[in-house]
């Protein structure tokens, strides 16, 4: 039996944030939300919500981003997006 992929309440509103913003969002939704690029650099992106949990997947995937010095953020609120297109 497949499940629904689950969302989590804040994406919509973190998502639409970041366009307005400038950046380009590409859904890839696994083994993370999405690809966001701002200012020519692609960043892997997943979403959260303020308790959420990486699943393992995300967690072996996390990994090998970090020693691949592949680029891999979370956003969890609003100032997440802001930080991360240098918005104060």
């Amino acid at each position: 039996m497949r499940y629904a992929e689950r969302r989590d309440l804040n994406q919509n509103e973190l998502w639409v944030l970041a366009e307005q913003l400038g950046v380009w969002l590409t859904w890839i939704g696994k083994p993370v939300d999405c690809i966001a690029c701002f200012r020519g650099k692609l960043t892997f992106v997943e979403i959260k919500g303020l308790k959420g949990k990486y699943t393992p997947s995300q967690e072996e995937f996390l990994s090998e981003c970090q020693a691949n010095n592949a680029p891999l953020v979370t956003w969890r609120t609003q100032q997440d997006v802001l930080d991360f297109v240098g918005a104060k």
